[in-house]
């Protein structure tokens, strides 16, 4: 029984990754053979110049998309850094309110964790500092 779902796995992952190998196989397949009826699983000649070519191309907006996007984090960074300092540190006002737990779901067994079955508004206990 055991080999049948290690069978089962294999050839599912398999179709599940074959699209991610046919892209990479087209991308390194010379642009006159594209066309090709019927296609190579393999390519005969491989070539990497459809990725020199996108970088000769497209790298100037690659620059601006990383300059915008470790902008973005190091702006998240300043501002979300002290503000989790102070809400672990500090004792905010209404600590003693009773606030429902966040559940969390994993997407691949739909087990809810963190929130308790018998207790959803758990009484927030308050974080001590060492001061």
């Amino acid at each position: 029984m055991r080999a049948w779902r290690t069978v089962t796995g294999v050839l599912l992952t398999a179709v599940m990754l074959f699209p991610v190998y046919w892209m990479i196989n087209v991308s390194l397949t010379p642009a006159r053979d594209l066309r090709r009826s019927p296609p190579s699983l393999f390519p005969s000649s491989p070539t990497t110049e459809g990725y020199e070519r996108v970088l000769r191309e497209q790298l100037p907006y690659f620059g601006t998309s990383l300059l915008v996007a470790l902008g973005t984090v190091v702006l998240t960074l300043v501002l979300a850094a002290p503000a989790a300092y102070s809400l672990a540190k500090l004792w905010p006002a209404g600590r003693r309110v009773s606030v429902p737990r966040p559940a969390t779901f994993t997407a691949s067994s739909g087990v809810q964790q963190g929130a308790s079955r018998h207790r959803p508004h758990a009484p927030v206990q308050p974080v001590r500092g060492r001061g």
